[in-house]
Formats: C-alpha cells, structure tokens, sequence
C-alpha cells in the first residue's frame, strides 16, 4: 500500500517562465493549484504562487539529498559538489536552460545543508582541497556567505538566493577566470573589458535559464557595485542588495587571499583575515567586517598550527567563546612523528595546550574524517 505523498514548499527558482511545470503544485491542504504542464509567463503569477505558498510533491532526487549524508562523510560529499558545480557551471554558460540550471540549484540546496551541519569541516576542507583554483572559489565564497547571513538571521529564501548568487557570481566569465587564476601579466584591454561585462553577461544567462528571482539576479548583475553608484556597471542598486552583495565582496575578497594560484601560494588566514580587518573601511561596512571576524575566529578551520608543546596540528573547529580559542586536532610531535591517533584540544579550557603560531602547510598522515574525529 503507497502512503500519501509529502509536500515541499516551492522556492522562486523553480518556477520559471516559458518552461512547463514538471508537477502539480497544489496549497498547503493539499488541493490543486496548477497541473504540470502548466506555463507561467508572467511574473506577477509567479508573486501570486509564492504569497499561496503552493507545493509540489518530494521527488526520488529531494529524498536522496536527505540520505546522502548518512552514507558519505562530509569531505567525499564536497568532492563531489565540487565536481559537479564545474561541470553544471560550463553546461549553462554553454546552453543556458532549465535543465542546465538544475544541476547548479541541487549544489546550492545540498551545500547549504552541508553548511548548516558541517560548516567547521567544509571550510577546512576547502583550504586543504587540491583543486583548481576556479572550482574551490566559489565554493568557498558560497559557505562563508552562508555562514555570515545564518549569523545575520536573514531569511531561508534570502539565504538560498545569496548562495545561488555566489555560485554564479562568474558566470559571465568562466573561460577567462580560469586564465586568470595562472595569468601573472596585467590584464590587457579585451580582459579588462570582459571582467566589466560579466556581471550583465551572467545576468542575461541566469534569466535565459529562466531565472526569475529578483534577488539571485539582483546579486549576481550588481556584486561589483556600490550604491553611490561606483563600481560596475554603473548606476545606484538598493540598499538590500547592497547588504547582500556586500557579504559577496568579503566572502570574495577572503577566498582571493587565501586560496593558492598557479603562480603563487596563498595567504595564511590569519593574515588574510587581518588585511581584512586593516582594511574594513574600504570596501564594505565596518559592521560586517567585525561580524565576519567573529564568524571565522583567528584561526579559521584548516589552518595549520603549532602548540606550546611542541605539537604540530590543524584547527578543526572554530571556539565557541573566543575567536583565538580553537579547537585543534594535533597529529605529529615536536619531531615530526605522527601520533597513532589524533589529540584533541579544546585551546579555550582552562589549562589546555594552547597555540604557539601559524605552522607551514604539511602532509597530514592520517585522513581527514580522523582529524576532525568523524565516523563517516
């Protein structure tokens, strides 16, 4: 016997328009609202769908982003989130679509949860990742602006929106970011051109694939403008885009320093967060720039560091009562030698071990799933 079916409320994203709906959306007692098939064009049916708050029934595919977790640990998930934003992002700058943009909003839902859950973890393994700087990037720039608009409370659309925005934020640019990031030579005109277009050009593929949300498209056309009308492209944007494209910038400006090009290493994060704060006036408020350091803590997840005794190790999890107060996973002594396991140490208890300095990056001679003393 087949038990009822359960409902999902709908997210703006996945309606829209010229595209016929692949389910019934019905209300929140379960009656029908629109049959699938059905085609929106215009964009006042979508306002009046979302004020219903309509829903669509669970999917196979909602369902199994719920169950991955419990089969694989949060590192193998970001391996392959990382494989498959790449590859959704060239597909819909190639053929912008409905079905390119799916693969591309199943990465946001599924790193937000991840965010939620593991966001300690995620941060570290994205400073550890080997990878292309083009695909640790914006993933990197997705969790922190996450995390920073979970501490601002801002809404669960709002938040999902901002994280679709920082996955896409280079649409308009993907061939070029990627010479970028191993280009040591000043950009020449055609490239200083193409970095002013694509904001719009981002923009125009987003709404091709039937983007609709104001605020994703909003993000993504304005993350380099102000609203005195400096930036690109020109012209005031609003406040609430803005605050938002604001987290962008930093989130942006961070991931820049600390992840390592082709022609040179990256920053430490202690640094990077510093330069931040020396800087805080000059790009963004000073406001978010102290939330943002509070959030992160001096030494973010997947720093390297060395203990008063000697021992080397990695911090795993940010304090929760002091941002130079991590908790650090050691896994070798002063010698050098590995530890059969790794020694967990709270830096913020009374008597702990505490923090020496910034290490070199190493070799780390156990897994990850081991330093941050996960199961799976």
């Amino acid at each position: 016997m087949t038990g009822a079916p359960t409902y999902i409320q709908i997210r703006p994203v996945e309606l829209p328009l010229g595209e016929p709906l692949p389910w019934d959306l019905v209300d929140k007692r379960g009656v029908l609202v629109l049959r699938h098939g059905s085609v929106l064009t215009q964009d006042q049916q979508v306002e009046r769908l979302l004020e219903r708050r309509v829903c669509r029934e669970r999917t196979e595919a909602d369902l199994e982003a719920t169950l991955t977790p419990a089969r694989l640990s949060v590192f193998e998930q970001l391996s392959g989130i990382r494989t498959d934003l790449h590859a959704g992002l060239e597909s819909l700058a190639k053929a912008p679509s409905g079905a390119a943009l799916a693969p591309v909003l199943a990465v946001a839902s599924h790193l937000r949860q991840l965010a939620g859950r593991h966001s300690d973890a995620l941060l570290g393994a994205l400073m550890l990742e080997h990878a292309a700087y083009t695909e640790i990037h914006p993933l990197l720039v997705a969790v922190i602006s996450d995390m920073l608009a979970r501490r601002a409370a801002l809404e669960e659309e709002v938040r999902h929106a901002l994280c679709c925005a920082a996955l896409t934020g280079n649409l308009g640019m993907l061939d070029l970011q990627d010479t970028l990031s191993r280009q040591q030579a000043p950009l020449d005109e055609a490239q200083r051109r193409a970095v002013r277009d694509h904001p719009e050009q981002g923009f125009e593929i987003l709404r091709s694939a039937g983007v609709n949300d104001p605020l994703w498209l909003g993000m993504v056309l304005n993350h380099h403008a102000r609203s005195d009308g400096s930036g690109y492209p020109p012209g005031r944007v609003s406040a609430r885009i803005e605050q938002l494209t604001s987290i962008i910038a930093l989130a942006d400006n961070y991931a820049a320093m600390v992840l390592p090009r082709a022609y040179r290493e990256g920053l430490h994060a202690q640094q990077a967060v510093r330069e931040i704060f020396v800087q805080r006036r000059l790009k963004v408020g000073s406001e978010l720039v102290q939330q943002f350091v509070k959030e992160l803590g001096i030494y973010p997840p997947g720093t390297f560091v060395s203990m008063k005794n000697g021992d080397l190790g990695l911090v795993i999890r940010r304090g929760e009562h002091a941002a130079n107060a991590p908790v650090v996973s050691c896994f070798a002594n002063a010698e050098g030698v590995p530890y059969a396991s790794p020694l967990f140490h709270d830096t913020g208890e009374a008597g702990a071990t505490v923090i020496a300095g910034i290490a070199p990056q190493s070799e780390l001679p156990v897994p990850l799933v081991r330093l941050w003393g996960l199961t799976r």
